[in-house]
């Protein structure tokens, strides 16, 4: 299992000091992660998505996840694009060509690389108050429950959606996605 990038900035957060958490840290980053990417469309690590999308019958779409860090390819109805400039309008990239993006269900394959080369302080308070409440919350059922050491991290998809979407609200209200 890889570091998660923000292990070092959570760990003091806790005030964690030893390495023999780091493992149970480390499920519940990569499960905010997860959610972050999709339940509200935010690459944190970069990585190459592939996304199928429907046409629109417009000259431009909207890219399902953010931040776009570069555009691989386009096809459109399993035509690749090759005349193609990304721009930004509002809190999303929306690609611009010549040819329209023809009405039709999931026939726009977009690959592209998306997520933060540096990760922005505010995602990474986002991050250590979540890792907080996750990590608190299996503590205490650890505790009353002596041997729940095995279902440490493993919380629910739903769990976590709930407290992102609670803190997403205050923490990234005003904000926009940077341009990379």
């Amino acid at each position: 299992m890889a570091v998660h990038p923000l292990l070092c900035v959570v760990k003091p957060w806790l005030n964690i000091t030893v390495d023999t958490h780091n493992q149970k840290l480390n499920l519940i980053l990569e499960a905010i992660d997860e959610v972050l990417k999709e339940s509200h469309g935010i690459v944190v690590q970069p990585e190459v998505l592939t996304e199928t999308v429907s046409g629109n019958g417009l000259n431009y779409i909207t890219i399902p996840k953010m931040p776009l860090v570069s555009l691989h390819s386009l096809t459109i109805d399993g035509l690749l694009i090759l005349d193609l400039t990304k721009t930004y309008m509002g809190n999303r990239f929306v690609l611009m060509s010549d040819n329209t993006f023809t009405k039709s269900i999931y026939n726009v394959q977009i690959v592209y690389e998306s997520g933060f080369s540096k990760i922005p302080s505010n995602l990474q308070t986002l991050y250590c108050i979540l890792c907080e409440k996750i990590y608190k919350k299996n503590v205490n059922a650890a505790t009353n429950m002596s041997a729940a050491s095995n279902d440490f991290g493993k919380v629910s998809f739903e769990v976590i959606d709930r407290l992102i979407s609670k803190e997403l609200m205050s923490y990234l209200s005003g904000y926009s996605i940077p341009q990379v």
